[in-house]
């Protein structure tokens, strides 16, 4: 096959670090592109010179987890509906990175207090962007952290947008790991989340203190993309000394609907 139509995006890694395995079967994933969309078991273990059972336990695997799927008619694999899934969650998340980057820092430049923006992943909010204060209490937080939802601004706003059938998952999934204690006021039941979940809804945002750690506040507000749908929440957090003031959260849900709008969300009349 033509090596200009296979992807290559392997960094150099140290070969006793890589899962043979794993390796062979990312290969053959990227051999499936708008010129070859399809492949037979043959074709597969001939194009890579794996032996005939071990590619087929390889495909069977990737089938079963839906990276790849069987054509009824052609009998011969293809890319399944998670490398879709997949696609998605990084277009999105790409996309919301790039909207949101400037009116971040232009709230950096307002309040210079730590920003972040973050999604939610299962029971946990994972950071997708965060702007360090200058001058303010600095946080042991990153890019790609994850800290439990239910005691973090934007976790919670997150938790609060869900459809009931997804909360309510979501909430049995944090019951049975239980609730850890991080700061002074960080919520111990299913029942004072919820409460704090009703409260976020009715007023559009979320502040939390003392939750994560003690001596912070963080207000958080909800970002929606064209389908009205929260995909992602923004925060402002501080010392809560600093971090009180009406206009804080007056100027976090101005900024989230700036951000929302650049997503293609559209205010509808009445909301």
């Amino acid at each position: 096959m033509d090596e200009k139509y296979i992807l290559h995006t392997v960094k150099n890694v140290d070969e006793k670090y890589v899962i043979h395995t794993v390796k062979n079967a990312m290969q053959l994933l990227q051999l499936f592109t708008d010129n070859s969309p399809e492949w037979s078991l043959t074709e597969l273990a001939k194009e890579k010179s794996l032996n005939i059972s071990h590619t087929q336990r390889l495909i069977n695997t990737l089938t079963a987890y839906g990276y790849l799927e069987k054509h009824p008619i052609s009998k011969k694999y293809r890319l399944g509906l998670a490398i879709v899934r997949l696609s998605g969650v990084l277009t999105t998340t790409m996309e919301i990175y790039k909207e949101a980057r400037p009116v971040l820092l232009e709230l950096l430049e307002k309040y210079n207090e730590n920003i972040h923006i973050g999604i939610l992943e299962e029971t946990n909010v994972l950071y997708l962007d965060k702007l360090d204060s200058l001058f303010s209490t600095r946080l042991a937080s990153h890019i790609g952290k994850r800290n439990p939802a239910y005691c973090t601004g934007c976790g919670k706003v997150l938790l609060a947008y869900k459809s009931a059938p997804r909360q309510q998952e979501l909430l049995r999934k944090i019951h049975d790991n239980g609730f850890e204690q991080f700061g002074s006021k960080t919520v111990q039941t299913i029942e004072e989340l919820k409460k704090d979940l009703d409260i976020i809804i009715k007023k559009g945002y979320s502040v939390s203190t003392d939750e994560l750690s003690d001596g912070l506040t963080s207000i958080a507000a909800p970002i929606l993309d064209f389908s009205e749908s929260v995909i992602a929440a923004i925060s402002i957090t501080g010392p809560s000394n600093k971090v009180t003031t009406l206009n804080h959260i007056n100027d976090l849900v101005t900024y989230s609907k700036i951000i929302s709008e650049k997503l293609g969300y559209i205010k509808r009349s009445g909301r």
